[in-house]
């Protein structure tokens, strides 16, 4: 059975943008500016929402952005379920329906979001008392609409799908896992059986909990004053109902007291992403805060910083290397990242260690603190160009309860930092040898490599969302390729009925981020294939190959097979892959038995004849093929394509899956039709 992935790709990396690197050399050493502040007022209503006004007469608009100072939620085995409450509270109001908000929005041309954290909006001055009354009903009046909430619930469970194939969003849901642990909020991971136990109560009782003005800032910036906006909030927001906000009991995460290695294994992938990371102590405006940004700075903050110089510009391992430090009420996360080719994994986890730790215990040199201060003076500036930095100022002044200068001295303080205090910050928080190395790759190719940097030497392996990753259990005697392949072939319908074949054409339609898309394959024995991607007529991407040549062409422009898509194109072309491997030039190995979706499932890993390895999933049930995947390579990295087939029908005797399921977008076939003649010029290359 054709794989029908090359059709998908398209998506991934026709469409895909490349980040550009910002390769400038750090701005050289002089004077920090003199910074001026912006100015602004506050007041605070009775029910204690607290109020900023940044008046910026630059532009006539007005924004008005409410911001909820709530504890974070542990949400458990309902993971999931504080995010659906941010989606769902524009969706409906005792006296507006969501079509009806959004109709107002359009109106008036306004921006307009809302989350968990609070509600945007944002207008030209002449509709910004609207804005605000609509704003107001969103936040006192929500009703949360059965119907809406079914459809948010689809929205995140379609989502999901796209984690188990992401390697950035696999390392998020690890780290989570690893560094702060199942019992803190941030250790929370959404999967599908989170989602499924979330109820409407679970959103309504959350509003109730943790939406209410005395824990909440409103910033107010524009084309406005005080004195015109002050009645107008008293006016839509002075009846909002105050109320006794949840409190959390909070552990606190602490860093490993070694490194202990977890690993999410992506068969085939020729990146690995590495992260490594450990919580840390470090809150707005604490006393090492300035410090921890130089730090930062200089040890990984972008092009300049010594990871990237180390891992791209000296080994030429990646494309760049970074480390962040963030800051955080409750507990912040020290982070060093990079994703490397898979053959020098090891290595670039050597060259990470020997950076962390060089500026642990050797430090920081006074040129690397001279350009680091200079650079982030000069990005403090930029900032406040922003008038919403400033609002973001005053209410972080109120916030963390920095003294009311804190800004205003910023860079003095900045400035006034030591070479010895820097040093001192590097040694008490870089910690080269207590770490969680999380990475995402090539179980097979890199695990004896780097089971040396482990404590113990034990990697834990983990799935997409953090569960312990089901191992491979043996297949029963008697059981091998062939008879995993034969049974395969008997439950479509027979080896004698399946060589019968000629020609195969499949129409439908392929939902995806990018909007309904038109999807026909044709394919003809021995090995022709046409596959073509249009949207609204106009063609995104064709594919022939007439048996020994082939072509894409589309939106890129027309561009030849290159030497492995043509060593690949009969095993690509062929009708049921599974007939004769020998004759397509690919290599099969049953692995063992494998859980897919909770069901045993026999794994088969194939080798093209370019070297292209991809895996196949056989129901141990039925013996239908449930599941593909491989990894697709491009100028913009690897992406795994993985494939969920379902919905078999019969056609004249031969079972074809109507629906395929992937992270990238669901195939739905309208049709699917066996021997209609197609002529041979279907797959002419021009």
């Amino acid at each position: 059975m054709k794989k029908y992935i090359s059709i998908l790709s398209f998506l991934v990396i026709a469409l895909g943008i490349q980040a550009q690197v910002d390769r400038k050399k750090a701005p050289a050493p002089g004077p920090a500016p003199k910074i001026s502040l912006g100015k602004y007022e506050s007041f605070t209503l009775k029910n204690g929402l607290k109020v900023i006004v940044v008046e910026n007469r630059k532009l006539p608009v007005v924004s008005y952005n409410l911001v909820i100072d709530s504890d974070p939620v542990l949400e458990g085995e309902k993971a999931g379920y504080v995010d659906i409450f941010g989606q769902l509270l524009a969706r409906g109001t005792k006296s507006r329906t969501k079509d009806q908000i959004d109709e107002e929005v359009d109106l008036i041309g306004a921006e307009f979001s809302t989350s968990a954290d609070g509600v945007y909006g944002r207008s030209l001055k002449r509709h910004h008392e609207k804005l605000l009354a609509l704003m107001a009903d969103v936040i006192m009046n929500p009703t949360f609409p059965k119907s809406e909430f079914d459809k948010v619930v689809k929205q995140t469970l379609d989502g999901l799908a796209t984690v188990k194939t992401d390697p950035n969003a696999i390392a998020s849901n690890l780290i989570n896992k690893v560094a702060y642990g199942s019992n803190h909020p941030y250790g929370d991971i959404v999967t599908d059986s989170t989602i499924a136990k979330i109820t409407l109560d679970d959103i309504r009782n959350y509003y109730t909990q943790n939406f209410m003005p005395n824990i909440a800032y409103l910033a107010v910036v524009g084309d406005i004053s005080k004195t015109e906006v002050q009645p107008l909030i008293e006016k839509y927001l002075g009846n909002w109902a105050k109320g006794t906000p949840a409190k959390a009991k909070l552990t606190t995460p602490q860093p490993p007291s070694s490194v202990q290695i977890t690993m999410n294994d992506r068969a085939g992938s020729a990146q690995s992403t590495i992260r490594i990371v450990y919580p840390i102590q470090n809150k707005i405006g604490g006393p090492d805060f300035i410090k921890l940004r130089i730090l930062n700075n200089i040890l990984g903050g972008g092009a300049t910083g010594r990871l990237f110089m180390n891992l791209r510009e000296k080994h030429g391992y990646t494309y760049g290397a970074y480390s962040s430090i963030t800051a955080d009420k409750y507990v912040g996360l020290f982070t060093a990242s990079a994703d490397v080719r898979t053959e020098v994994t090891d290595s670039a986890i050597f060259q990470f260690i020997y950076e962390l730790n060089k500026i642990s215990t050797q430090g920081v040199t006074q040129e690397e603190l001279t350009n680091a201060k200079n650079e982030l003076t000069g990005r403090f500036a930029i900032g406040l160009e922003n008038p919403q930095t400033v609002a973001t100022f005053a209410i972080n002044i109120d916030r963390y309860k920095l003294p009311k200068d804190y800004y205003e001295n910023y860079l003095t303080t900045l400035n006034a930092i030591t070479l010895e205090e820097i040093n001192e910050v590097a040694k008490k928080y870089i910690l080269p040898y207590n770490f969680h190395l999380v990475i995402v790759g090539d179980r097979a190719a890199v695990e004896k490599k780097i089971l040396k940097y482990d404590s113990d030497e034990k990697i834990t392996f983990l799935d997409a969302f953090g569960k312990p990753a089901a191992e491979l259990k043996p297949v029963p005697a008697g059981v091998t390729l062939q008879t995993v392949l034969d049974g395969y072939l008997n439950a479509l319908g027979g080896k004698d009925k399946i060589k019968q074949i000629t020609d195969v054409t499949m129409k439908g339609k392929l939902s995806s981020q990018f909007g309904a898309l038109d999807v026909q394959t044709i394919q003809k024995t021995p090995y022709k294939k046409y596959d073509v991607l249009t949207m609204g007529g106009q063609v995104l991407q064709k594919n022939v190959f007439d048996g020994t040549s082939g072509k894409t062409d589309g939106i890129q422009g027309p561009k030849p097979f290159d030497a492995d898509d043509i060593k690949d194109g009969k095993a690509d072309a062929a009708i049921v892959f599974e007939l004769d491997l020998d004759a397509i030039g690919v290599k099969g190995t049953l692995l063992g038995i494998d859980l897919v979706d909770g069901k045993d499932a026999y794994k088969v890993a194939y080798v093209y004849p370019s070297g292209k390895k991809s895996f196949s999933w056989y129901s141990v049930k039925n013996n239908l093929l449930i599941k593909t995947s491989h990894i697709e390579k491009s100028e913009q990295g690897s992406v795994e394509m993985v494939s969920y087939y379902t919905d078999y029908k019969d056609v004249k005797g031969i079972l074809f899956p109507f629906t395929i399921k992937s992270s990238i977008g669901d195939i739905v076939f309208d049709s699917i039709e066996i021997n209609t003649g197609v002529k041979d010029d279907v797959f002419s290359i021009k």
